[in-house]
């Protein structure tokens, strides 16, 4: 049976928050409802691209992989790693986990990171440095011939992120991969949903501030996948419209809303909840 089969972080997934079920507000469950198929998300905040493909691959593999799947691939950023000692994937972004949360975690991850965080971190800054990172031009590249491979599959790729200072002039080589018929990438660094989820502030020390104003998880973004509710909307529609309609000129970054949030006012007088 044909499903939305969906890898990535964050923007794919937004797991962060245990105390609260709110699956059904990501865009993901809104993809699923507009196109009646059912969606696998295997997501997860704070990994990085190897755990995406490690997932992919054990996936396709899998009884539950079907050849008209729908695969929708958003990158994240390359230098967060993947590696078998992990005990929870979202190890691959630690070094930007708040004190807070830290404290809070899982006493397998704070074991992990005191016996491994400093290799890790040489690790990111070196052999994952974005100058000489090919992981993201690599994987897209794989796609696009598995999905020539695969002419019932459909596969978007979507860019998760913005490129690392650093990493410009690889970032260029993303250019050279173009549609093909059942391959659609939208990869410009101004396509990014990391650009649409910042320009929900008028100013980044608002995003700050609503991070630090979470009551449910101090250091968390409040916003499911990132986005606030109604350009979860447009991006479900302009998902809906590529699948359906065969090509990514279905997407137009000029229809996300900027400037939702202006003021801390504003911030402190909407819900504390997740949105």
């Amino acid at each position: 049976m044909k499903k939305i089969v969906i890898f990535g972080d964050s923007f794919a997934n937004y797991d962060f928050n245990k105390k609260t079920e709110i699956s059904h507000l990501t865009w993901a469950s809104a993809l699923s409802s507009n196109l009646n198929i059912p969606v696998i998300n295997f997501g997860v905040s704070g990994t990085g691209m190897n755990y995406h493909m490690v997932k992919f691959l054990e996936y396709i593999n899998s009884e539950n992989y079907d050849n008209t799947d729908i695969i929708i691939w958003v990158t994240s950023h390359e230098q967060r790693i993947h590696t078998t000692s992990m005990p929870n994937p979202h190890l691959g972004s630690f070094h930007n986990f708040p004190t807070g949360k830290i404290v809070n975690m899982f006493s397998d991850d704070s074991k992990w990171i005191n016996e491994n965080g400093k290799h890790a971190l040489w690790a990111m800054e070196n052999y994952y440095d974005p100058s000489i990172n090919y992981s993201l031009l690599k994987i897209v590249s794989f796609l696009k011939q598995w999905a020539r491979s695969n002419k019932h599959a459909t596969v978007i790729v979507l860019r998760g992120q913005f490129w690392l200072p650093g990493g410009e002039t690889i970032d260029t080589f993303l250019d050279h991969i173009v549609e093909g018929e059942n391959f659609f990438p939208v990869l410009k660094g101004k396509n990014a949903l990391a650009a649409i989820s910042f320009n929900e502030f008028s100013d980044s020390k608002l995003h700050q501030y609503m991070i630090a104003q979470n009551t449910y998880l101090l250091g968390v973004d409040r916003r499911v996948n990132h986005l606030t509710e109604v350009n979860r909307s447009i991006l479900v529609k302009q998902l809906a419209n590529i699948i359906t309609h065969r090509s990514t000129s279905y997407w137009g970054i000029n229809e996300y809303k900027k400037n939702i949030y202006t003021t801390k006012q504003y911030i402190d007088s909407i819900s504390s909840s997740f949105c």
